[in-house]
């Protein structure tokens, strides 16, 4: 408790009243037959685009870490669903924007409520920031992050499948 108060002294929030946590796993989910289109590829992350936006969805806890501390960068931003487990989302954002575009804000925090424990509740708080303000205390548990300054928004989940069309696979390979 002592950690949790000195913390908030220095101007740091608990996500929702407790840490943003991702105990369990989602597996390999891709949208549509063919996937998203994919421009970028990490091991371990979903990658989608909306409007030319890249936008990576960690696939377990340990998936997460690594998304919000090593491959995402300071200015991306990124989101997380308020007081479940769930995946971690960060949004490419190569040009320093302050704000993303309201279409792509909505698609990303869409994205971490389906891939998430709240993927059956109509509405789901969603927590977004900055990677900046996403601090992995030492020793915590994997996809336990604290969050610094962040705004939250309401949204329904987004079923990547239905939202993003479906890829063609290259020639000479086999639709399944």
């Amino acid at each position: 408790m002592a950690v949790t108060e000195n913390l908030r002294r220095r101007g740091w929030s608990l996500s929702g009243g407790a840490f943003a946590t991702d105990s369990f796993d989602q597996g390999a989910q891709t949208a549509g037959p063919g996937g998203p289109e994919v421009r970028e590829s990490h091991k371990g992350v979903r990658t989608f685009i909306e409007d030319g936006w890249t936008i990576l969805v960690g696939k377990n806890a340990n998936d997460n870490d690594r998304l919000s501390t090593k491959i995402g960068n300071a200015n991306d931003f990124w989101f997380h669903v308020a007081g479940v487990p769930g995946s971690h989302v960060v949004v490419r954002n190569p040009q320093n924007e302050s704000e993303l575009p309201r279409n792509v804000l909505t698609v990303a925090a869409g994205l971490a409520a389906w891939y998430s424990k709240a993927k059956g509740a109509g509405k789901a708080s969603v927590h977004y920031t900055t990677c900046k303000h996403v601090k992995k205390l030492q020793g915590s548990p994997a996809g336990q992050v604290l969050l610094g300054k962040y705004k939250a928004m309401s949204t329904g989940p987004l079923n990547p499948e239905a939202h993003f069309p479906p890829r063609e696979p290259p020639k000479g390979k086999k639709k399944n």
